[in-house]
């Protein structure tokens, strides 16, 4: 699994209608009991153009989310390759993350074993570029953002996920950025990709159908 950057632009013009275009990634292969999060929520005025950017840079992640009001913040973590695994604990209050090792028989996915002596919250994420237009920081700032999540991961237990980065957009004011989503999205994905097969820069026409009110998103450099 390299290590690679998506740059992805969404344009926007006159749409009639006021809303949020919502981001979330597809579960990991072999995530059970865990629980998509609102990776990018892009409000959206009912006029007027503009553009977005969003920045993916694959670099799968486990970490320990704080979690408040069912919206997760990352706090310490550890990078890992395939077939690798890191051991959390905890002493003092202080979490930690081992230095990944090697584990055979895993199949190209990646571990994280709880090693306190309590329940924790577990959470994959990716290394991400931070938007100055919404965020304040520099476009060559990076920072995590949580993109899947577990709770309670008993003591002694082992995630084991395969991170495949296929994207997924929605319509829906429902949901706030870095929401942890714990029911099915009620309405319908109106696009989805795999970032691994796109080129470094693509672009995107975010339109809405003024007779129908469908939404689409298609890539314009096809």
């Amino acid at each position: 699994m390299s290590d690679y950057t998506r740059n992805l632009t969404f344009h926007v013009n006159d749409l009639g209608s006021e809303g949020a275009l919502v981001l979330l990634f597809e579960a990991p292969y072999g995530a059970e009991g865990g629980f998509p999060i609102a990776w990018k929520v892009i409000p959206f005025q009912a006029g007027g153009y503009y553009e977005v950017p969003v920045t993916y840079n694959n670099k799968p992640r486990f970490g320990r989310p704080q979690v408040a009001q069912d919206i997760v913040s990352d706090a310490v973590g550890v990078n890992l390759n395939p077939n690798e695994r890191t051991d959390l604990t905890e002493n003092n209050g202080l979490f930690q993350f081992s230095v990944p090792q090697f584990v055979s028989g895993i199949g190209g996915a990646i571990q994280c074993r709880n090693l306190t002596n309590a329940v924790q919250e577990i959470g994959i994420d990716s290394c991400t570029g931070i938007d100055q237009s919404f965020s304040g920081f520099d476009s060559g700032s990076w920072t995590s953002n949580i993109t899947f999540y577990w709770d309670g991961v008993g003591s002694g237990s082992t995630i084991s996920a395969q991170f495949k980065p296929v994207l997924k957009a929605y319509v829906t004011t429902d949901y706030k950025q870095n929401a942890i989503i714990r029911r099915p999205i009620e309405f319908p994905v109106i696009w989805q990709q795999d970032l691994s097969t796109l080129p470094t820069n693509s672009s995107f026409t975010f339109s809405r159908d003024p007779g129908t009110g469908d939404y689409t998103l298609v890539r314009d450099d096809n």
